[in-house]
C-alpha cells in the first residue's frame, strides 16, 4: 500500500510543477507583450478627447452665462415696469379722488385749467412714457 500512495503523489506533484511552469511562461509572455505596446498614440487620443470635451464645455458654459445675464437684465426691467405701473395706478387713483372731491363740492368748478389736475395729468403722462421706455428695453433683452 505504501508504494501505491507514493505512485499517486508523483503524478500530482508533476502536474503542479508543470502548471507552475506554464503559469510562469504565460506571465513572462504577457509581460513581454505588454512592454511591446506603444502607449503614445493611445494617450494622444485620450488627451485630444479631453481637450475637445473641455473646449465644448467652455463654449456651452459661456452661452449659458450669456443667456442667464440677459434673463436677469430682462427680469430687472420687468420689475421696474411693474413698479412704474403700480405708481401709475396710485396716481390715477389720486387724480380720480381729487376730481371726485372737486365735482362733489362744486360740479361747475371742474375745469381742465385746475392746477392740481394739470399737475396730476403731467405726472401720469411722464409715468406712461417711463413705462413705454422700459417695455422697449425689455423687448430688446428678449431678442
Amino acid at each position: 500500500m505504501a508504494t501505491t500512495k507514493k505512485a499517486a503523489k508523483k503524478p500530482a506533484e508533476k502536474v503542479r510543477s508543470e502548471l507552475a511552469k506554464r503559469t510562469e511562461d504565460l506571465l513572462k509572455t504577457g509581460r513581454e507583450k505588454f512592454e511591446q505596446i506603444d502607449f503614445d498614440p493611445i494617450w494622444k487620443r485620450v488627451k485630444t478627447g479631453l481637450e475637445s470635451a473641455v473646449k465644448s464645455l467652455g463654449t456651452g458654459t459661456e452661452k449659458a452665462t450669456e443667456k442667464t445675464v440677459a434673463m436677469a437684465k430682462r427680469a430687472g426691467v420687468e420689475y421696474q415696469i411693474y413698479e412704474q405701473n403700480h405708481k401709475l395706478r396710485k396716481l390715477l387713483a389720486e387724480l380720480g379722488g381729487k376730481v371726485y372731491d372737486l365735482v362733489r363740492r362744486n360740479p361747475q368748478a371742474l375745469s381742465p385749467d385746475d392746477p392740481e389736475i394739470i399737475d396730476m395729468v403731467a405726472k401720469i403722462t411722464d409715468m406712461e412714457k417711463k413705462i413705454s421706455v422700459l417695455e422697449e428695453k425689455s423687448k430688446a433683452h428678449t431678442q
